[in-house]
Formats: C-alpha cells, structure tokens, sequence
C-alpha cells in the first residue's frame, strides 16, 4: 500500500468481511477471479454513493433464476448498474465485451490493408492534483493535440482514418495518474518516416498544451509512447476466420486498451479496486475519500470511444451497444435454479455467499448447493427449488441398456402415452438430487417397457390371489 496518504479517522462500522479475499487482478483462475468481483461489490454496496452500484445484484422485484450456459451458472433476473469503472462485476463485463470488439475491429481493419499504431499519452502531477483536474486536462489534451494544422497534415500524409479512445487510472506516490489508450487507425502502412512525424507532433503539441496550464513538461521516456500493431499473416488469417464465424477475439492490444481490471499497479502504485479494498482492509477514511473522488469523476464516462463513423466502417453488421446495455446484455442458457426475491436478499447479506453460490453449481451441481446454503443455516421451505430441466424433453430414442435403469418403477415415474401416439418415460424431479426427466422413447424401447409393464402387473395379481408369481 505504498504511496497512499493514511489518514487519521478510523471507521471500523464500514470495515467489511474481506477475508481470504484475493484482487481479480492477482488470480488465473476464473472462478477465484469471479468470487473477488462479487466480494468486492458487496463491501462497496454499504458505502458507495453511487445509486444504482448500492442496488447492483439484487432482484429486480420478483425471483433470481441461475442459469447455466457452457457449464458455467450465471444470475437472472437482477439489477445490474453498468458502471464500468466503479463497479468490479459490471466493468468486467463489459470490458470483456469491449476487448473482443476492439479485437475485431483491429482485425477487420489489418485484413482490409489498414494499418493500425497504439499510442499512450500521460500527463505530469503531483500529488495535490485533483483527479477531476488532471482527467479533464487529459481530454482536452487530446483534443488540442488533434486541432492544429501541423498535426492534422502529418495525420493526412499517414492516411489517419479515425481510433478508438480509453482511459486509465491508477494511483501512486503522486496522487491520481489517469493516461489514456488509442488505437488509431490508417488507410496503408505507416511509413517510418510517417511513424517518426507522428510521434515528434504528438509529443511537442501535448508538452505545449500542458506547459500553458501550469504544468510541467512531458517526459521523453514516458510522455507519449506510439508502437505499431502487428499481426503476421498466418495470425490474421485465424482471426479472420474466427471473425466471419462470429467467435470471440481477444487481442493483447485490446487487452491492453480496454481491461485495466486484470491489470496490477506497478511497483508503488495501486488500481482503482485496490483503493477500495485496502479501506474495507483498515478502515482509513482517507482510503475512502480517494475512491470517493475516483467514483465522482468516472461516473458517466464510457469504458471505449471510436471515432465517429469508423466503428461502421470496420464492423458494419455488428449491432452497437452501451456500456449499460452490456452490463445487462442476456447471456442465455437453460434454468437451473429459481431464488425468491425475499430468500435471495438472505444471501446478498452474506459477505461473499453471491459468487459461492455460482462456484456450488459449477462445480458439484444442485445436491453442493444445498450442502451450501445448509452450512449458512439458509434452509427456509420455499426459498429456492431446482428447476425442471427440459433440455432432455426432445431426445430421441432412450437406449435399450439405459432403459433397463428405469424397470423397477416407484411413484415418482410414470409412463405417458401423448396424443400423437408418442411414448414418454416420466420422472419426477428428487428435492436435492435430481430433476425431473421426460425422455421420449423409440418404438423398440417402448414396447420393451410395456411387455416389462404387463409381466409386472400380471406377477403383481397373481401374488395378491395368493399365488406364487
């Protein structure tokens, strides 16, 4: 926690249950990762100041349905605030989102003879600097940069077509360090003498600008930084497939430009989240009032922004969303598991107990979520039930040797025998182990079933009469 200005002020009422926790950031393993967003939400829901991050995850009104797409369960049916900075589960949702669509565009443009350059500018502060100020200042920045003559002529000569902006922030012994993120894109190969002009304006103009306000000059090393993307053409050629197909793409680019919440600060400085956490950690109000000011000054600010009229030029069939709408995009699914609104604010309560619940299912289905919610003493009647799995409804033909499972029929099982003459075997769903089956039968299954069925009935006759079966 270098760097940070401890105060005084101790408010142990707001200190949360952070144990084990483990920032996303310092974790491979989705599910870990996953567990620290959810964790780190609940902390944030009892002190942010943002409205609708307090109301982020919890029931719309009515019931929570888990669902459960590629093996891996999700939440439906709850609020989301698509705060891509201040909040830790929307922002990976979205920035995820984000990187596949920077990918794809980066991708569309080098397979249509573009080139592409990453350029990163800061700026210089102190730690007195406001973070509103220095934010403000970096735009503006950017955008006095683009106005002059000389540039706008370098940028004609290069072929400039547009980019694709975002910001990042951390924190260090200087205060606030927001920079920024492009990918700016070009109509032919940037020559080098292209390259060079390019990187000698932007840093020249960017220094002036800052210097007029009261700042100090760019460093050389680390003022403005333009590299160019690259990808060989057997490369290109895997994400150009992988682009017609529709499939995610991820670039290191894209990465880099848009997923600042996998990222770790450097030796000395801290990410947003770790702000957050190191106040839940101690309890300094100088901690809160530093993420106070980072929500403050984000809120309203849209993870990426392209250039007007370049998204449709490399992605011209792709359907564009907010930030918001990401958030709360459908993931799709089967349902798995339906929560009451009243029985899910029981485990919202539980520090942590959100993503558990998600991890239960993952991993040891519907039997380890009850073992789960046992352990918390959530066992109300009524609170939550499996869901009856219909993906089987439609299988054709139920095997000969797995029918022979189903001989010894109890009161949950049932043959039904629909109006167009088609066979169902029927098992009714085991509270905690099993949900309930319909599997349509084939002709050679269903007439070993009813030849079973009328043996059975006819040894069940005979041994009531008295008889031996």
């Amino acid at each position: 926690m270098a760097g940070i200005p401890y105060g005084q002020t101790i408010e142990s009422g707001l200190v949360a249950d952070l144990a084990g926790y483990v920032p996303a950031a310092a974790v491979v393993e989705r599910g870990q990762r996953r567990e620290a967003r959810y964790k780190l939400r609940s902390a944030l829901r009892r002190v942010t100041k943002l409205k609708r991050l307090r109301s982020c995850g919890l029931p719309f009104g009515s019931d929570v349905v888990v669902r459960r797409k590629d093996a891996v369960h999700h939440y439906s049916g709850i609020s989301t605030c698509g705060f891509g900075f201040a909040c830790p589960v929307c922002a990976a949702k979205i920035r995820f989102r984000r990187a596949d669509e920077v990918s794809r565009a980066v991708v569309s443009a080098l397979n249509q003879g573009m080139d592409a350059l990453f350029v990163t500018r800061t700026i210089p502060h102190s730690a007195e600097d406001k973070l509103g100020v220095t934010l403000g200042l970096l735009a503006e920045g950017r955008r006095y940069v683009a106005n002059q003559k000389v540039v706008k002529g370098v940028r004609k000569s290069a072929g400039y077509l547009g980019g694709i902006a975002a910001k990042e922030i951390t924190y260090g012994f200087n205060g606030f360090h927001p920079h920024s993120h492009d990918v700016e894109y070009y109509e032919h190969a940037v020559s080098l003498a292209d390259f060079a002009a390019l990187s000698s304006v932007y840093y020249d103009y960017l220094s002036r600008f800052y210097r007029q306000h009261g700042f100090e000059g760019l460093s050389r090393q680390h003022g403005v930084h333009v590299e160019q993307v690259q990808l060989d053409g057997v490369a290109l050629a895997r994400y150009v497939a992988k682009l017609q197909e529709g499939a995610d793409i991820r670039l290191h680019t894209a990465q880099e430009l848009t997923r600042w919440d996998l990222k770790q600060g450097r030796a000395g400085s801290l990410m947003p989240f770790d702000i957050a956490c190191a106040f839940f950690e101690t309890g300094d109000m100088a901690l809160l009032d530093l993420w106070y000011e980072y929500e403050r000054e984000t809120i309203g600010k849209s993870v990426i922004r392209f250039t007007k009229g370049l998204r449709a030029r490399l992605l011209p069939n792709e359907a564009e969303y907010t930030d918001e709408q990401l958030a709360a995009l459908k993931v799709g699914g089967v349902d798995v598991v339906r929560f009451t609104g009243w029985f899910y604010h029981k485990i919202v309560r539980v520090p942590g107990l959100e993503s558990r619940v998600l991890t239960a299912l993952d991993t040891g289905g519907f039997p380890a979520l009850v073992e789960l919610l046992t352990v918390y003493h959530l066992d109300d009647v009524g609170g939550y039930y499996q869901v009856e799995d219909t993906s089987l409804g439609e299988r054709e033909g139920l095997p000969m040797a797995a029918l022979l499972d189903w001989m010894e029929l109890s009161k949950g099982q049932r043959v039904e025998l629909d109006e167009d003459g088609v066979t169902w075997l029927v098992q009714a769903p085991v509270p905690g182990v099993t949900a309930a089956q319909k599997i349509r039968l084939d002709a050679a299954s269903a007439t070993r079933l009813f030849d079973f069925l009328l043996l059975y009935e006819e040894r069940l006759a005979r041994w009531r009469d008295g008889l031996t079966p």
